[in-house]
């Protein structure tokens, strides 16, 4: 008797959070050769690229680089890539818990289980992460998919169904009055163009996905769980892929001068002072990448000065593209750099004649 009420007695449900974890465990467990292996590939593209693909130049920077500055300063400057690869694994997480479509009689119970998984917390705390840390077209790239699945789910979790045209026409129809006032708020600079395009993501996601979400004849047209799981990757994997082949050097900038005949490339002599990152230094020298044109030049300790303040290149009009969202509504201030324009090399070094 005892043994047939043991068998019969129900099972317990496995925890989802203990569950969650030793998932995310064992990942970065077995993971770590594939890890190592990306990085190493990541470092060589970006060494590559940041010596604008010649091989002279690339031999040289591995040869004479710091190996803890060039692996530490490398992985800072792609954090950003990375923090967006996170948020795209927890969304994908999230995905795995999500219905592929929000129909059948035990849609309620299945959209409010993934509205309220700890995979919906993690991806929404990614997220916000991400509002404060990466481009931010990047993040509504990610930010969308998201947003779009919890509005579709919120109806479907708390049973609502249903929605008339007369309140489907009322309230596209103040999606369109908030849409024409923000136009308006652009025009007349109140608010700038890429506040106007943040703004107006939530603006028009939310009401219809809310809105598809009432409607059960619309709940079966969409793949949801397939659809945030594409968002998810196809934004960290181009974001990543950004920043791997951009031609930025992983060190701070300097502005040298020179005390002696500075030194000279094939298209003729250096300018007394140059941009140029410091590769190594010690006693006897230090190892300079030039920042245009990239070549490598070695220098003895009494070719230059001692001091060597930071500075920056002319400030690019793509600028406005790699700013986070926080600080373009105004939530985190923008300061521009603060330090002076680094010194130009003329065209005649650069192969311009």
């Amino acid at each position: 008797m005892v043994t047939e009420d043991r068998a019969s007695a129900p099972k317990p449900e496995p925890d989802p959070v203990g569950g969650f974890f030793d998932t995310i465990r064992g990942a970065i467990f077995t993971s770590i050769p594939a890890l190592a292996a990306l990085v190493f590939v990541i470092v060589s593209v970006k060494v590559f690229r940041a010596s604008r693909m010649e091989t002279t130049t690339t031999v040289a920077i591995v040869s004479n680089a710091d190996d803890f500055q060039l692996l530490k300063g490398i992985v800072l400057t792609l954090l950003p890539g990375f923090l967006a690869g996170l948020t795209a694994a927890a969304i994908w997480w999230w995905g795995a818990v999500l219905p592929e479509r929000l129909e059948g009689p035990d849609a309620r119970a299945t959209a409010e289980r993934a509205l309220f998984s700890p995979q919906a917390v993690w991806a929404w705390a990614m997220i916000v992460m991400a509002f404060f840390t990466i481009w931010w077209p990047i993040f509504l790239v990610l930010f969308v998919p998201v947003l779009a699945a919890t509005g579709a789910l919120i109806p479907v979790a708390l049973g609502a169904s249903g929605a008339s045209r007369r309140t489907t026409a009322l309230v596209r129809g103040l999606v369109v009055i908030a849409l024409v006032a923000l136009v308006i708020a652009a025009v007349v600079d109140a608010i700038s163009w890429e506040s106007f395009v943040i703004v107006l993501v939530p603006l028009v996601v939310v009401p219809e996905a809310v809105l598809f979400g009432l409607r059960p004849s619309a709940r079966g047209t969409i793949p949801l769980r397939r659809t945030l799981k594409v968002f998810a990757l196809v934004a960290a994997a181009v974001f990543i892929g950004l920043l791997a082949l951009a031609p930025t050097v992983w060190l701070p900038l300097r502005k040298v001068t020179f005390n002696g005949p500075p030194p000279s490339l094939k298209n003729g002599q250096l300018p007394k002072e140059v941009a140029a990152y410091v590769l190594s230094s010690d006693d006897q020298g230090s190892s300079l990448l030039l920042d245009n044109p990239r070549a490598v030049v070695d220098v003895t300790r009494a070719q230059i000065q001692r001091k060597m303040p930071l500075c920056v290149p002319p400030e690019s009009k793509l600028r406005v593209l790699t700013t986070r969202a926080s600080q373009v509504l105004g939530i985190d201030e923008d300061p521009h750099s603060p330090y002076d324009t680094c010194p130009q090399i003329e065209q005649r070094l650069l192969g311009g004649g």
